[in-house]
């Protein structure tokens, strides 16, 4: 499926394949409805993440200013002043782990997954995802968008607009484990990003309440699991 540039949900984003299935329910086989729901802030969300970007760079420049006063050297202090106006943030998603075709297939049957649905996005400040969703197959179970992105885990402690649940430890990554500031429990939607070098691999798991199979779990559980389930196939090149 060719990108396309496509408003959802007031997100101005160049997309491919699922629109919201990041911060919105991917309604995927049932009833064959394509739609988003239970978003909260989604604009905002997606902006956030520039702000991220931009706030680490002033960081960097106001630790590099004052070094350079510090010094005691006039002209130190001026070249001091000549502080990077680019974030450290990596130009592109990972490489060396394709999601849509690197998950095992022993993964895909256990959780008894359709056809993926390529996702692709871009938002402000250069952040990128990359990879592809699923729904359970007969639409009534959870769905799940994963994607390597060039998001750091210190990136998603750093957004305001998520709140951090929970840090843990997959096959030796860091994990952070997120959901949307001011969404009410885990019940129904949790986001966890596990370490790899240049940003993480991101899950975004969605449990709808009309979910009849899985109504009864809790998404950050659904997402831990998985993710325990697809770390250890990343490569130690990642």
């Amino acid at each position: 499926m060719s990108s396309s540039s496509k408003r959802v949900a007031g997100w101005n984003l160049p997309i491919a394949g699922i629109g919201c299935g990041r911060y919105g329910q991917r309604e995927l086989g049932r009833g064959g409805v394509r739609s988003c729901s239970h978003i909260v802030g989604g604009e905002d969300e997606m902006a956030s993440w520039g702000k991220v970007i931009q706030g680490g760079v002033l960081g960097a420049s106001t630790i590099l200013l004052i070094a350079g006063c510090n010094s005691g050297g006039g002209q130190a202090a001026q070249g001091a002043t000549k502080a990077p106006t680019t974030s450290t943030i990596a130009p592109d998603v990972p490489a060396g782990f394709d999601v849509c075709k690197d998950i095992p297939q022993s993964v895909l049957q256990a959780e008894s997954f359709g056809n993926p649905d390529p996702d692709i996005h871009y938002a402000d400040g250069a952040v990128k995802w990359r990879g592809c969703g699923w729904d359970q197959k007969g639409g009534d179970g959870y769905s799940v968008t994963i994607d390597m992105t060039n998001i750091t885990l210190p990136m998603a402690r750093a957004n305001k607009q998520f709140s951090v649940v929970k840090e843990m430890t997959i096959d030796g990554r860091p994990t952070v484990v997120y959901i949307p500031a001011g969404q009410q429990g885990t019940a129904e939607h949790c986001l966890m990003d596990v370490q790899v070098k240049g940003g993480s691999l991101e899950l975004s798991v969605i449990n709808d309440p009309s979910a009849k199979a899985t109504a009864g779990q809790d998404s950050c559980e659904i997402g831990e699991r998985l993710a325990n389930e697809i770390v250890p196939a990343l490569p130690s090149s990642l």
